[in-house]
């Protein structure tokens, strides 16, 4: 699959607003089976914080970037413009990296792939716990399923894919990673678990 990768520029951008956006606070989350990932004490999702599988799957059959602008402007107060196909979520929470150290992060990005040529089309990467079991519910009450999973090159890990008879075509590929985007981006250096959410459009 031909990828489209985040800039250092969407790095230096974020990073700048994680000591202007509010904190939240810390709960316990519970591990979804079947992601290989353990429990990890994560701030409540704020509201808005992220697009919903709705939003994704309207998102994923959007023919350019340009459209997708239009989608994104109406959420200029949820989604910060980065660069063209390129969104950073305006809500703010903390994780913990590997070494237990609390690191302020927005609670999402957003990647649209423009290139016509491109199997997949629209990725949310999400960073809490919280977020990845909300976000995996949504899609499953929409009748999305695992069917297998890959070793995927992207995330440096394995991705599920889930398939739902009624969005024939949308196939969604769900992956736990410490490795987004090549570690391009804000992802530069990661330290933190992400989850990445992506939407391949497969024409049958």
């Amino acid at each position: 699959m031909k990828r489209y990768t985040p800039s250092i520029f969407c790095s230096l951008f974020a990073m700048s607003l994680l000591f202007l956006l509010p904190s939240c606070k810390e709960k316990k989350v519970a591990e979804t089976p079947g992601d290989g990932a353990g429990e990890q004490s994560v701030p409540v999702a704020p509201a808005h914080s992220m697009l919903s599988a709705d939003e994704l799957l309207e998102l994923c059959t959007y023919p350019d970037a340009a459209a997708l602008q239009l989608f994104m402007k109406e959420r200029q107060q949820i989604f910060m413009y980065a660069r063209k196909g390129e969104y950073i979520s305006m809500a703010q929470g903390t994780v913990m990296d590997t070494s237990g150290k609390p690191i302020p992060l927005p609670m999402s990005t957003l990647y649209f792939a423009s290139d016509p040529g491109s199997t997949w089309r629209i990725a949310q990467t999400v960073h809490t716990d919280s977020l990845k079991n909300v976000l995996l519910q949504d899609f499953k009450d929409k009748g999305y399923a695992l069917q297998d999973s890959i070793k995927y090159y992207a995330t440096n890990g394995k991705a599920y894919r889930y398939q739902s008879p009624q969005y024939p075509g949308r196939i969604l590929y769900y992956s736990p990673t410490m490795e987004p985007w090549n570690r391009k981006g804000i992802y530069l250096g990661a330290t933190w678990r992400s989850h990445v959410f992506e939407i391949n459009i497969i024409h049958e």
